[in-house]
C-alpha cells in the first residue's frame, strides 16, 4: 500500500475510534454520576436508621449547625494552611495559638452527609477575619480577593463583615507612621474598594497599622504607636486622601496645604470615587478611646489646640467618632 495511501487509512481509522469513544466516554460519565447520587442516597438512607440526630427534619439539624458554627470570638480567622499533602485555607478561631490551630467546622468531618450539610457554613455564621501576620505572607486584601475569587455565587451572598489587618512588624521600618503606611496600601485599598462597590452586601473593615494612641506612649519609646498629635494629623490626612474629607480646621494652614498636594500625587488622576464605597470603613488599630488618658497627654500639647474653636473638647468629639465608628 502506497505510504499516502497508508497514513490516510491510518487517519481515518484513529478519527472512527475517537468519534466511537466520546459518545462512550459521555455515557459512563453520566454512570459515574448517577452510581455517585444512588451512593449517596443509600449511605443517607442507612444514617438516618443509625442516628436520631440526622432523622431530625433539615430545618432543625440546619439551625442546630448555625449555633454549633458560631464563634465566640469576634471573628473566625484566615489562614491558608499548608501540610506535606496538600495546601488549603482554613478558618479557626483567633484565641488559638499557633500549636492549637485547626479547622473551625469539625462537623464536616463526621461523616460524608454531615460534610455536604455543612461544608463552608462556617463562612455563613461568623464575621471573617485576614491578617498579614509576617513579611513572607500575602497581604490581607490579597488573602481575602483569593478566597473569595474561588467562591461559588451562593456562597458569596453569605458574606456579611470582613475585617482586613497587618501586623506593623510586617513593615520594615517599624516606626512607619500612618500617612507612609496609607501610600504604601493605596494600592490595596483601590482594589477592595472595587470589590465593595460591586458587593454591596458585604461590609469591610480596613484596620490601618500604625494608627492608634498608646496611653503610655511617652513612657515607651520603642513603641510603634503614635501620639495624640501624630494620631490627629494621620486621622486628618486619612480623611482627605481617602474620603475627601477637609478637617483642616483641628491643625495649621500650613499642613493643610501640604494634604492638599499629597492627596493629588498619590490619587494619580483617580477619581474620589474609587474610594467611596459605603460598605468599606477604615480604622483606626484600636478599638477603645480612653479620654481620660487622651486629654492628660493632649496637656503637653496646649499649642496645637489652645486657639482651636472648642479648644480641646473639639479634639477630643472627632478622635472619639474616628475610633468608635471608623472613618
Amino acid at each position: 500500500m502506497p505510504q499516502s495511501i497508508s497514513s490516510d487509512y491510518n487517519s481515518s481509522l484513529s478519527n472512527s475510534k475517537m468519534a466511537q469513544s466520546e459518545p462512550l466516554q459521555a455515557h459512563n460519565t453520566v454512570a459515574q454520576k448517577a452510581v455517585s447520587s444512588l451512593e449517596t442516597e443509600t449511605t443517607q438512607r442507612v444514617n438516618r436508621k443509625s442516628s436520631a440526630f440526622l432523622r431530625l427534619p433539615a430545618e432543625v439539624r440546619n439551625n442546630i449547625y448555625e449555633y454549633t458554627l458560631h464563634c465566640d470570638d469576634d471573628a473566625l480567622q484566615y489562614r491558608y494552611w499548608k501540610t506535606k499533602r496538600n495546601q488549603r485555607p482554613i478558618f479557626h478561631a483567633q484565641h488559638k495559638s499557633n500549636e492549637d490551630v485547626q479547622d473551625f467546622n469539625q462537623l464536616k468531618f463526621v461523616c460524608r452527609q454531615l460534610y455536604h450539610e455543612t461544608r463552608s457554613l462556617e463562612i455563613r455564621c461568623n464575621a471573617l477575619a485576614f491578617k498579614q501576620i509576617a513579611r513572607w505572607e500575602l497581604e490581607a486584601s490579597a488573602q481575602f480577593l483569593r478566597f473569595v475569587k474561588g467562591l461559588p455565587r451562593k456562597k458569596l451572598k453569605w458574606l456579611r463583615t470582613i475585617t482586613l489587618s497587618r501586623n506593623p512588624n510586617t513593615f520594615r521600618n517599624s516606626w512607619a507612621w500612618c500617612p507612609g503606611v496609607v501610600s504604601q496600601e493605596l494600592p490595596s485599598i483601590i482594589k477592595i474598594s472595587q470589590f465593595c462597590v460591586t458587593h454591596p452586601h458585604i461590609h469591610v473593615n480596613f484596620i490601618i497599622p500604625h494608627f492608634k494612641v498608646h496611653e503610655k506612649f511617652h513612657l515607651l519609646p520603642n513603641n510603634p504607636a503614635l501620639d495624640i498629635v501624630s494620631f490627629v494629623v494621620s486621622a486628618v490626612y486619612i480623611n482627605r486622601i481617602l474620603r475627601d474629607k477637609d478637617f483642616a480646621f483641628l491643625l495649621t494652614d500650613l499642613l493643610s496645604d501640604h494634604f492638599d498636594r499629597e492627596a493629588i500625587i498619590l490619587r494619580k488622576g483617580r477619581l474620589i470615587q474609587e474610594f467611596q464605597a459605603s460598605n468599606l470603613r477604615f480604622w483606626p488599630d484600636m478599638r477603645v478611646f480612653d479620654e481620660y488618658e487622651f486629654r492628660k497627654q493632649a496637656a503637653m500639647e496646649t499649642h496645637w489646640w489652645n486657639a482651636l474653636e472648642g479648644g480641646l473638647d473639639i479634639w477630643v468629639q472627632h478622635v472619639r467618632d474616628w475610633i468608635e465608628n471608623g472613618i
